[in-house]
């Protein structure tokens, strides 16, 4: 939750460079048992403008601003 924006229950999506995502995986790997499974689709940026949304909700952006 602390990386990107919940889309459904167990559904996040996520903004992250490649350094970010490997830290999320090594923290992510304890948490999958044999039942349990952890999917991650990385999304090219021509892909991301063909997705299709319905219903509400709206797709992630990445911040234009960022105040600190």
């Amino acid at each position: 939750m602390d990386y990107g924006k919940r889309v459904q229950y167990s559904v996040f999506e996520c903004l992250l460079d490649a350094k970010t995502l490997e830290k999320i995986i090594t923290i992510l790997k304890p948490f999958v048992d044999g039942n349990d499974g952890i999917r991650v689709y990385q999304l090219c940026e021509s892909c991301v403008k063909n997705v299709v949304l319905l219903g509400k909700g709206e797709l992630t952006e990445v911040a234009k601003f960022h105040l600190v």
